[in-house]
């Protein structure tokens, strides 16, 4: 989601899994971030305006009550 506004400071890119055996918590979260490198999901952010360092990306796996994040 991109705001109307065109002042950007920071942008966000989250990717969710949702993770069905045990112990596959970290490689969900880490498949996530490769997603978003693949995908090239940056592309938009950086068009609008946010500049690379600043655009935070989160691979994120749930398991039931269980979450694991993984940042790049």
């Amino acid at each position: 989601m991109i705001p109307k506004t065109r002042t950007y400071s920071i942008g966000y890119i989250i990717d969710c899994k949702n993770v069905k055996k045990e112990g596959d918590g970290e490689r969900a979260a880490a498949d996530g971030l490769a997603q978003i490198r693949e995908k090239e999901y940056m592309a938009a952010l950086v068009n609008a305006g946010v500049p690379m360092e600043k655009i935070v990306r989160l691979g994120i796996s749930l398991q039931g009550k269980k979450v694991t994040v993984r940042r790049e």
